[in-house]
Formats: structure tokens, sequence, C-alpha cells
């Protein structure tokens, strides 16, 4: 979900902090002023889409990283994201094991340090609990080299492929809603809802949903980019609208991708002064400490959950520095080195 890319668009890396920042604001913030308010608080206790967009993003990425390619070697693919995600997902979670090992299976604790969580309903949420979604982006991971060797490859196939992406979506969303249907009708049915939410499958659409995004954005970017400001501004102002009046459909499994991936191709092929702005190097640093910020949110509230202030708001800022430090240091310290020697090692 949080990728190194050969073609970089810098403009779409710091829209992954702040992403992330959503998701550590829903966690954690829902309680703070001003999203307390009911004016507000529809936007931050619904934040929980930003997993859908790091998906869709994700699928987006990955395309553009080896369109180019004749064949995707699959043994350097996998290793290359293994480097880019295990280091940190493993530190991320030992950090807080130490902490609830005595309520767990030792099953439990192989599904988490194998990335299978997502898999086992009863324990997806269980350790460090955003992890559930990269246990998520390991199966795009394994489905992503057979797709672009047998399909993605073949400029051919493209429209026949984003047809087939475009249909999956629909009937991905109608079991969805089928499926939440069902424990509303019927009342909690065991861990339904944890297999709805969390289950790899039911989330595959929003990785489809990116791949296709980049066809569109590796066939029509050399001739269609433009100055796309007022656009993602009217995508924007939908999105909030959405949130804010939709009292029928549930956004989680990548019904908004609808918006999404529009939102991803105009900031993708802008070339307003806004993205000279977001490709600043601070915003862009932001942006690769993402993935660090993510998975290191819930040891570090856990571990200052005691720390109070006596202002929830200064409690809040103070916890959220402390986590931009870490994510920072680990970025520097752990992340990159480790990547760049697990890389070297698969080379060797």
């Amino acid at each position: 979900m949080f990728l190194p890319i050969d073609m970089r668009l810098e403009q779409l890396t710091f829209t992954r902090f702040l992403a992330a920042l959503s998701i550590v604001f829903f966690h954690y913030g829902q309680s703070l002023y001003p999203f307390d308010q009911a004016s507000f608080q529809f936007l931050i206790s619904q934040a929980n889409i930003c997993v859908s967009y790091f998906f869709v993003l994700s699928g987006f990425v990955m395309l553009i990283a080896y369109h180019s390619q004749n064949k995707l070697n699959a043994v350097s693919y996998y290793l290359n994201r293994f480097a880019r995600i295990y280091p940190v997902y493993v530190i991320g979670l030992i950090a807080i094991w130490f902490q609830e090992q005595h309520l767990n299976s030792a099953a439990c604790t192989l599904t988490h340090f194998t990335l299978m969580q997502s898999y086992f309903p009863e324990w997806v949420l269980k350790f460090n609990l955003p992890t559930w979604s990269v246990s998520v982006e390991i199966f795009f991971y394994a489905l992503f080299p057979l797709l672009f060797n047998q399909v993605y490859n073949k400029r051919h196939l493209w429209k026949a492929a984003g047809i087939g992406i475009l249909v999956f979506w629909i009937i991905s969303q109608i079991i969805f809603h089928y499926l939440l249907g069902l424990q509303v009708n019927n009342g909690k049915i065991l861990n339904l809802e944890e297999f709805v939410f969390y289950s790899p499958l039911l989330h595959l659409n929003e990785f489809l949903l990116g791949n296709a995004a980049a066809m569109i954005f590796i066939r029509y970017n050399q001739t269609q980019s433009r100055n796309y400001s007022l656009l993602l501004g009217v995508i924007i102002v939908l999105m909030v609208l959405a949130l804010k009046y939709n009292r029928v459909f549930n956004f989680h499994n990548g019904l908004l991708g609808v918006l999404f991936v529009p939102f991803i191709l105009a900031l993708s092929m802008n070339k307003g002064r806004l993205n000279e702005w977001l490709s600043k190097p601070v915003l862009v640093y932001l942006g690769d400490i993402s993935y660090s910020l993510y998975i290191y949110q819930y040891p570090v509230f856990y571990y200052f959950m005691d720390f109070k202030t006596g202002w929830s708001s200064l409690d809040f800022l103070i916890k959220f520095a402390i986590l931009i430090i870490v994510s920072s240091l680990s970025y520097s310290y752990v992340e990159t080195p480790l990547r760049k020697r697990i890389k070297a090692w698969g080379k060797s």
C-alpha cells in the first residue's frame, strides 16, 4: 500500500500521509474538538475509508512501477515487497505482542507473524489492530505477478481487463452489501462482520480498480495532462457530500472508488501549481514515513495511554508528535537501510 515506484508521482506521496493521518484521527481523535461536533463528526467517524484509498492507490502505483517490463520476475518482485513491508511490520507487531501475548493463542500469534490474520475473522483485530490491511495487501502482492504476466503486459487486453475489473467491482459491492444486510436482518452472525470488513477477497476490487486507473493513466497521460486543480476541488467536495448525506451504502470496501479513481487520475495528470506545492520535499518526506506512521500508531498510543495533561487535545498532539518522531527514526534507520540490505542480499 505504501510503495516506491519507478515513475515517481510525488504529488501522490503526500496524500498517503493525509490518509494515514485521517486513520490516526479515526482511532484516537474522534473525541477532540472540532471533530466531536455534529457538523464535523461525520468526517472522522468515517475516516477508515482511507484504507480503501490506500488499496486503490496501491493498485495504481504498482502497475505504473512495472508497466514497462515485458515479464515480471516473481522472485525478485516478492523479495522487494518483503523488504518494503515486513521489517517495520514485525517491529510494530513485536512492540505490542509483548504486552498482549498472554491474551492470545500460539496459532493466533503465528497468523500475525505470517501476515495471515485477515483470513481468520476471530483473530484479525488482535495485536497491532491496523495491520489487518497489510495482511490484505499481501494477498494483492501474491496475485499481481500472475495478473501482470497474463494480462497487464499485453496492451491489447487492457480494454477487456478494464471492463472485467468494472464488472468485478460491481459484483463485489453487491455481495458486500448483501452480507451486511444479513447482519442487520438476522442479528449478528458469528464472525460474519469481521469477514465482511476485513476479508482480502472483498477488498480485491479496490486494488484492481487501482490497476484499471493505472491503465488509463499510462494510455492518456501524454495527451490529457493539464490543469485539473478545479476538478480536484469538485471531487473533494463530492467526497465530503457523500460522507455527510449517505444513509444507504457502506463505503468501507471500495464503493467510494468511483471518486478515488478520478481523484488519483486528476492529481497524477495535473499540471497546476497544486502539484508543485504537493511535491515540496517536506511533504514528500511525510508521505514517505506514512507507512511507519500507520504501523506504529497503535503501539505508540498504547504505551502512552496513561499520559494525561488534563487537556485531551494536547494529549493527542503530544502523542502524535511522538508518533511522527518514531516514524521518522524508523524510516531513516530501520525501513530504508533494511530494505536496501535485503534487496542487495537478493541480488548477490
